[in-house]
């Protein structure tokens, strides 16, 4: 099959996974996400992955998993991601700042607990891959995990300018398996896509199974701090090593606002 056939046949696998998702997924009124994974998971059992992975999640992270929180309706706030691009840009990346690296310490170990979480409790196999894209959207991902267990990542190392100073960047460490159980815990769990409220939304998520502030400084920078550097300047962000400011990265304050506006 020539490259361009496979790609056609990958386009319209996507859009049929797209319009079978959105109707199942569709999210009803006032419905929580445990009702929600449910419902999914009694009306097609292709959706078992994801409703294992949101119960592990709470069997592993007990209180600090919100239940409270329709996230389909959470939407990212425009002040404070200009807040925070602010801050993340101006901030110098300092890897050598024995906080920073604390910090980022201790993500490392946080992201393979969760790791281990994702690819011995759930079983889902993760592929590094050298597709820049390897999903044509956030449902074609969510549909893989779920109906295949099987989550692909864009290797960092195939962007030798863009490696973490930090995080080791060969194909399958530190960096790459962040990026996995992000996917996963982040994306897949919640239901969320890559646009601006999805990375806001898999942020908070993410960010409040942190045990510690440590891990969440890091976590913050990785997903609020250049997310909202993207969304507000056009372009990726550079990677840094950097800690935003506590009121910038501190899930549990979204988390309150969330919920006033709810």
């Amino acid at each position: 099959m020539c490259a361009n056939t496979a790609r056609l046949d990958r386009e319209a696998a996507a859009q049929e996974a797209e319009t079978l998702f959105q109707k199942q997924s569709r999210p009803l009124h006032n419905e929580t996400p445990e009702q929600r994974h449910l419902r999914l998971a009694d009306t097609r059992e292709r959706y078992s992955t994801a409703h294992r992975i949101w119960w592990k999640i709470k069997e592993k992270f007990g209180g600090r998993v919100p239940t409270d929180i329709n996230w389909n309706d959470v939407a990212a706030p425009y002040e404070k991601g200009q807040e925070v691009a602010q801050s993340f840009e101006a901030l110098p990346s300092n890897p050598a700042d024995p906080a920073v690296k604390r910090a980022y310490r201790r993500l490392v170990t946080v992201v393979e607990e969760q790791y281990v979480l994702l690819t011995e409790e759930l079983g889902v196999e993760v592929s590094y891959v050298n597709d820049p894209e390897p999903y044509l959207s956030a449902t074609e991902q969510f549909v893989d995990v779920t109906m295949n267990g099987h989550l692909s990542i864009a290797t960092i190392n195939i962007w030798p300018d863009s490696y973490h100073p930090l995080l080791t960047n060969d194909r399958g460490g530190e960096y790459d398996m962040f990026r996995a159980v992000h996917d996963a815990i982040g994306h897949v769990a919640t239901g969320t896509g890559f646009d601006r409220h999805g990375e806001y939304i898999s942020w908070v998520f993410h960010a409040l199974l942190c045990a510690d502030d440590e891990a969440c400084a890091a976590i913050s920078t990785e997903l609020h701090g250049e997310n909202s550097y993207l969304w507000n300047r056009g372009v990726p962000a550079p990677h840094k090593a950097i800690i935003l400011p506590s009121h910038l990265r501190d899930p549990h304050v979204d988390l309150d606002r969330i919920r006033t506006n709810q």
